[in-house]
């Protein structure tokens, strides 16, 4: 039976049920899977949580740099992949032959995005204010994120690295530095954790109310 991948190792799953993997055309059975209790699912969960902070302080191009080799594996094992493929889903070999290529191509793609997703510098209507929309954070402020809510944040602060450096940590909607907790119609006003889901206002606010159509055009 297959192992769970678990904080940079494989482990049985222990108390597992097997689950039986069958060709859908012969139906005979080509390989077990671990039908993960809730107890394994939990350590794998909390492993992820670990090695998070440690990861996402990592510089972009070198967690680029990672998923390129996963892409580069995936390549190089193509054949096999693909055959695992078409004997447990009866799909087309050429098809699947595509999907395990375009897999690998697909992480290469993400791994360019790493360098190019950035913050934004919005204007405001206030003298003298910049709002920032922050993406990156870390855990500077540990215990201000020890919480299960994370609506609004402050910072008050005559240091300029030292405000950045918890903007950057601090797990919530919105910070505000130096200045009272009221919003900006510019900006996004919204929470996470239980602090709910979604937000409103400004640009990013607007897109909760749209849809993404990816239309292909071939002539």
């Amino acid at each position: 039976m297959h192992q769970n991948y678990i904080d940079g190792r494989f482990v049985p799953a222990a108390g597992a049920e097997k689950i039986e993997v069958r060709n859908p055309a012969r139906g005979t059975v080509i390989s077990d899977i671990p039908d993960s209790p809730r107890e394994a699912v939990e350590i794998a969960i909390a492993a992820a949580r670990k090695a998070q902070p440690g990861w996402e302080k990592r510089p972009a191009n070198e967690r680029a740099s990672y998923l390129r080799k996963v892409g580069a594996k995936i390549r190089a094992h193509a054949e096999e992949i693909a055959r695992v493929i078409t004997e447990e889903q009866g799909k087309l070999l050429d098809l699947a032959r595509v999907e395990a290529n375009f897999s690998a191509d697909y992480l290469d793609y993400m791994a360019e995005w790493a360098r190019r997703i950035e913050g934004e510098i919005l204007p405001s209507d206030r003298a003298n204010e910049t709002i920032f929309v922050i993406q990156d954070l870390d855990e500077a402020i540990a215990k201000a994120n020890d919480s299960d809510y994370g609506l609004t944040s402050s910072i008050y602060t005559r240091d300029l690295k030292t405000a950045i450096r918890a903007s950057n940590g601090l797990k919530f909607g919105e910070t505000y530095i130096n200045r009272e907790n009221f919003e900006a119609m510019q900006g996004f006003h919204a929470g996470v954790r239980r602090s709910g889901i979604g937000g409103a206002d400004g640009k990013h606010g607007l897109l909760e109310y749209t849809q993404t159509q990816m239309v292909y055009l071939q002539s």
